[in-house]
């Protein structure tokens, strides 16, 4: 960065376009000029996801199982629901390094076995109909978040998203219309957001629709590449 500034590299740029509020805040922060910075956020394919809002007795972390992602407060919050039917379903897989055998032990000295489900790798169909049947879209995360796919995903299925608020979590996910906040790394504070869902089994339904109506008002294709196509074309957005 201090090569890039002495050299004064970002003058040649027209245009920096960065995908949520929060980021923009940091390039701000960075010393990029405000007017030449566009928020567009990502998108996806409203009208080839078809939403469901009905769904089985589940909470699913769906993406990678990195640190960062916060997969273990997750793990943890579950510890409060142990006296309920819900599970948390996590699509990945166990494996022998120390970061996962963390996980493994933890799940073990807290008697989770039953409550923790790793359903693998999943893709297509079956990636579908796992985030068709959940309750909500947990994202624990401990870091900024850069508009993560999995919350429009989880949007476009009518999924309310359950996040840290912390970086572009706290932007997208509106708290108590399209999901819950909690702070970040508290796994107290996400096991009481998600046993509101528990008491109210309406309430996925309900937050479900909220988040399938932002999506495809905020995160369509076409809303998408008419914002990049007016920036391409040296307008100036609001």
């Amino acid at each position: 960065m201090k090569l890039y500034r002495a050299v004064k590299i970002f003058e040649a740029v027209d245009s920096f376009v960065c995908t949520c509020e929060f980021s923009k805040k940091k390039l701000i922060e960075g010393g990029i000029e405000k007017g030449r910075i566009v928020c567009i956020p990502t998108f996806i394919n409203t009208e080839e996801t078809v939403p469901c809002y009905e769904h089985d007795k589940y909470f699913l972390f769906l993406g990678r199982m990195a640190h960062q992602k916060g997969v273990i407060y997750a793990i943890e919050a579950m510890k409060y629901l142990k006296n309920t039917d819900y599970v948390l379903k996590i699509t990945g897989t166990l494996s022998d390094s120390p970061e996962d055998r963390k996980l493994s032990n933890y799940i073990q000295d807290n008697g989770l076995e039953n409550k923790i489900v790793f359903t693998g790798f999943k893709r297509g169909d079956e990636l579908t109909e796992l985030i068709n049947r959940a309750v909500c879209i947990v994202c624990p995360a401990i870091w900024y978040e850069n508009m993560p796919n999995t919350v429009i995903e989880a949007y476009a299925h009518g999924k309310p998203v359950v996040a840290s608020n912390v970086g572009s979590l706290a932007e997208i996910v509106v708290d108590g219309e399209t999901g819950f906040l909690f702070e970040m790394k508290n796994s107290k504070e996400m096991a009481e957001r998600l046993m509101r869902f528990v008491d109210d089994e309406s309430l996925s339904t309900e937050m479900g629709k909220n988040a399938r109506e932002k999506c495809c008002k905020e995160y369509n294709e076409d809303v998408h590449m008419a914002r990049i196509l007016a920036v391409l074309r040296g307008e100036r957005l609001k």
